[in-house]
């Protein structure tokens, strides 16, 4: 009875044994045409989603795969894609070795491998509107990610901007930025999340950054009214439903203390809103003494999604900064050039404070009628402030006289806006069985703007070189003269039609027109300029 018992325990853990693994796997060995190993080639299951890259001794695997017959594609940059059958059975693993009919060296000229594939990115973000691949877009764009930006300990958009070929900052200081692309200079060339036509009075922090595109050269197919330069594109951090929680402090040189943090994730397990929110704190000085500078930012944004076709993003920015001290202007002395001491401030805290804010709303809504078609609505208000006081500067007009550099008061209350509405449609069909075409049909209207009241103190503060005195009464700063009301308004809109053809997957050709109607309305120092122009 118990021989009896253990034969039928025995037979039913075999039935079970096979039960439980129904699947079989592949595995290979890719080679060059010399028996050397070929890394880095891409292997792809056809007809599905699955594939891998062949490790540095050429060899991949696929884990449980359902029984069937398969084509698997071998396919590496600059060769002839390979197809080889195999068959995978119940439990079994299918070997499948391949030759690549190149030698090893020919396969090394073309070989680009990262090491760090997180820093590599192969697209660009939604809000550049372009649904292809960086490689396959005719204009040179490169993108730099957060986790370099991180890694680098970079901590604002001047210092970003280094690792970028062609790309300067020519102007600003802590607050706002000024960008110099390709020897062309233009003060609207940062956009964020696609909407632009702003001069940001605040840079952006690092850690609310997601990635930066830039792109260099002629760009009005992306942005309409634009310089040939090129500019600059910042995305945010994005909702998401995986959870992200953390918290970071630095420390740095001339009192540099940070405080950032970064949450996201969903409200349930089943939840249709997912969230990001980032906040930081930064405070640093610099060389020069009375130097101070803070700032803080909010960034919050929100995402629903009702169904798998639609989802609606809005998202909401803030950011204030407040700067003291300067050391702009210094003059030479008897001739000589950076005579005063390194530490030689012009103003000191108590006198001089720029205050800096910016406010951004985006409103994003898209639907997905297929796999190849959607749709898009992009709603933009950005609005801030710059100045809202008076700095003191050194008067270079008039020279340094007995030990006594003198200095004047400049007073502004710049105010910009832009205001943006997008709507862009993008399509993938094929004409023929090998020619794909990807259309991109977008109207954008924009409206832009800033109003600046300036002027200066007629009062000149004398600063006695030797044994400097950089109190000024509250009262000599009261009286300004006013000397003009800088008014700018700008509005247009355009119709962009573009057609993205790839023949046999081998040639490309970019078709694409734009009209674009600009009207624009100048007011400098009370002197009306107005223009109309239509292109």
């Amino acid at each position: 009875m118990k021989g009896l018992l253990l034969l039928l325990l025995l037979s039913f853990s075999i039935y079970s044994f096979s039960q439980v693994n129904p699947y079989g796997s592949i595995r290979g060995l890719v080679l060059t045409s010399d028996d050397k190993p070929a890394g880095a080639v891409t292997v792809i299951i056809k007809n599905t989603s699955n594939g891998v890259s062949t490790n540095d001794d050429g060899s991949f695997e696929f884990k449980k795969i359902k029984p069937g017959k398969y084509v698997i594609i071998l396919s590496f940059t600059g060769f002839e894609n390979k197809e080889m059958d195999i068959e995978v059975k119940p439990g079994e693993e299918a070997i499948l070795n391949a030759r690549l009919e190149h030698n090893y060296e020919e396969l090394q000229k073309v070989i680009v491998a990262s090491r760090s594939p997180k820093y590599v990115e192969t697209n660009p973000s939604s809000s550049l509107r372009l649904n292809m691949p960086l490689n396959e877009i005719p204009q040179n764009i490169t993108v730099t990610k957060r986790e370099l930006l991180t890694e680098q300990g970079l901590v604002t958009m001047s210092e970003a901007i280094r690792a970028v070929s062609g790309i300067q900052k020519n102007g600003g200081d802590l607050n706002d930025i000024t960008l110099n692309i390709r020897g062309i200079e233009w003060f609207l060339n940062i956009y964020r999340n696609g909407l632009g036509q702003y001069w940001w009075n605040q840079q952006e922090d690092i850690a609310m950054i997601e990635k930066i595109e830039f792109i260099k050269g002629p760009s009005g197919f992306i942005v309409s009214n634009f310089p040939p330069g090129g500019f600059v594109n910042i995305t945010t951090k994005q909702p998401q439903r995986d959870p992200v929680a953390s918290v970071n402090m630095e420390y740095g040189s001339f009192n540099l203390f940070r405080l950032t943090t970064d949450w996201g994730g969903t409200f349930s397990k089943k939840s249709k809103f997912s969230y990001r929110l980032n906040a930081g704190f930064h405070h640093q000085q610099r060389a020069f003494q009375y130097s101070n500078a803070k700032r803080h930012f909010i960034c919050g944004a929100i995402k629903y999604e009702p169904d798998k076709k639609n989802t609606i993003t809005a998202e909401y920015n803030f950011m204030r900064g407040k700067t003291s001290g300067n050391n702009v202007g210094l003059p030479s002395l008897d001739g000589k050039l950076f005579s005063l001491p390194q530490n030689f401030a012009v103003a000191d805290s108590k006198t001089d404070n720029l205050i800096a804010t910016d406010n951004y709303f985006r409103l994003l809504a898209t639907h997905q009628f297929n796999n190849n078609w959607n749709i898009n609505l992009l709603l933009g208000n950005i609005y801030g402030k710059w100045g809202q006081g008076y700095q003191l500067f050194a008067d270079v007009e008039i020279p340094v006289s007995n030990d006594t550099l003198y200095r004047y008061a400049r007073f502004d209350d710049w105010y910009i806006f832009s205001r943006t509405a997008q709507l862009y449609l993008n399509g993938t069909f094929h004409s023929r069985k090998r020619i794909e075409h990807k259309l991109f049909a977008a109207f954008d209207y924009n409206y832009n703007g800033l109003t600046d009241p300036w002027g200066f103190t007629e009062s000149k503060f004398g600063l006695y070189l030797p044994s400097p005195n950089y109190y000024v009464h509250p009262d000599s700063l009261k009286t300004f003269t006013i000397f003009g009301v800088d008014t700018v308004r700008v509005k247009n809109f355009s119709l962009y039609l573009e057609d993205h053809i790839k023949i046999k997957d081998k040639v490309i050709f970019t078709l694409g027109g734009r009209f674009t109607h600009l009207n624009n309305n100048f007011i400098f120092g009370n002197i009306p300029d107005y223009q109309n122009k239509t292109s």
